[in-house]
């Protein structure tokens, strides 16, 4: 027969747990603040994350992942700490990358040449 002793948590564990509680309510207001807001992350804040996220287990992240989702972060994971390659540290812009102003003149050009286009 085992016996399974429950114990209190100590002092020290009872800090910790207020002290992470401030903290994701801090985070939880941020992010209601920010809402409809695309967050945008260096290359360093996705591996930190993705490492923070690997180091607690894939399946207790899935819980607490706030700033995004458990797939985006094991992309991060594989692509910036299990198979890394050059990386930068600015972040990536996010939508389409801007047309030249060759393209558009040459884009205005047909479009005059060509009136029922």
């Amino acid at each position: 027969m085992h016996l399974v002793l429950l114990r209190s948590p100590t002092t020290r564990e009872a800090d910790l747990q207020r002290q992470l509680d401030f903290a994701l309510v801090q985070l939880r207001i941020v992010l209601r603040l920010t809402e409809g807001q695309r967050l945008v992350f260096t290359e360093t804040d996705r591996r930190s994350i993705a490492e923070h996220a690997k180091a607690v287990g894939w399946k207790a992240a899935r819980a607490l992942l706030i700033v995004a989702a458990i797939g985006t972060v094991r992309g991060w994971f594989r692509r910036l700490i299990a198979n890394p390659v050059k990386t930068r540290e600015r972040p990536k812009k996010p939508g389409r990358p801007p047309i030249s102003g060759r393209i558009r003149k040459l884009v205005a050009k047909m479009a005059i040449d060509n009136p029922t286009w």
